[in-house]
């Protein structure tokens, strides 16, 4: 199976666009095991990147922060869609660090959208919190970005 993740966004001040965000990822998966993931960030004219694969039983990452490195075992990319990430190391999709997150699992409420979804709040590596429908699908994400703004992402 392979899944595509794409983010474009940008920020305008009136007409003028004052920050650009341009992010794409392809995973590659066997099972429930990943067996790649290449991804390209553009963050406002700071390019990152990532390319893993997996030799073996191990999963060699290389990207823009972190370098080249053996992921731990059964590691996956921090892409949001899969809720497996949870249980699982995590890779960031857009420079290759691994995440370290402590993890609350808050129980289950309802979305503006009227949807029912678990929410799962991380904290370590990033601020993150995370809802998840009953079919194990991802349904909304808010974020603390490094400015301490508040990012509210819900994916179609």
């Amino acid at each position: 199976m392979s899944a595509r993740s794409e983010a474009n966004f940008s920020i305008k001040f009136g007409p003028i666009i004052v920050y650009r965000y341009h992010y794409q990822a392809l995973e590659i998966w066997r099972g429930d095991d990943l067996m790649s993931v290449r991804s390209r960030t553009d963050d406002d004219g700071t390019v990152d990147h990532v390319d893993a694969s997996r030799s073996g039983d191990s999963l060699i990452v290389s990207g823009s922060k972190s370098g080249r490195y053996t992921a731990p075992a059964r590691a996956i990319a921090a892409t949001h869609w899969n809720e497996a990430e949870l249980d699982r190391p995590m890779i960031n999709p857009q420079n290759g660090d691994l995440m370290r997150f402590d993890r609350r699992d808050l129980g289950r409420e309802r979305l503006n959208s009227g949807l029912e979804a678990r929410h799962v709040a991380l904290t370590g590596y990033a601020t993150l919190d995370l809802w998840y429908d009953e079919a194990k699908r991802w349904c909304a994400l808010r974020a603390v970005a490094t400015d301490g703004s508040i990012i509210d992402y819900h994916p179609r």
